[in-house]
């Protein structure tokens, strides 16, 4: 990368087999650090890129911390040029998860809300709070 050219993730990135596999995962440490290969970035260059802070993305893909914040997660992605088609959240241009699929296997899924358990189609509607089924756990979101 030449010095007068901002730090960028290539599209061609989102063709890596690896990547894929680790959006699917939602494992944002091992997708940060494969971007980085591939796109020839240092953790400061793709922090630049993502708001996130160095120290953070180090944390995060040596997998001492987590992105769990659906908002930074819409950031992240959107900020890294994720194709909408490859994401199952509500990014630029994706369109909306067919009912069937919205919440995994059919099933309602159970979160924990103070003092009781709430299905996520009911924490969804709830102003305080939302909630996204993703393999390995919930994302959370204060609406």
């Amino acid at each position: 990368m030449k010095l007068s050219e901002s730090p960028s993730v290539p599209a061609a990135v989102w063709r890596d087999e690896a990547v894929r596999g680790f959006l699917v995962e939602f494992d944002f440490g091992r997708l940060s650090s494969r971007l980085r290969e591939l796109a020839g970035l240092r953790q400061d260059e793709l922090a630049e890129i993502t708001g996130l802070t160095q120290g953070f993305l180090s944390r995060l893909e040596s997998g001492r911390a987590r992105l769990t914040h659906i908002d930074r997660i819409v950031q992240y992605l959107d900020a890294v040029g994720a194709p909408p088609d490859l994401v199952r959240l509500p990014l630029r241009g994706a369109g909306a998860l067919p009912p069937s699929e919205s919440h995994g296997c059919g099933s309602v899924e159970q979160i924990r809300k103070p003092g009781r358990l709430v299905p996520v189609e009911a924490a969804d509607r709830a102003s305080d709070f939302q909630a996204l089924s993703v393999p390995g756990g919930l994302l959370r979101s204060r609406a």
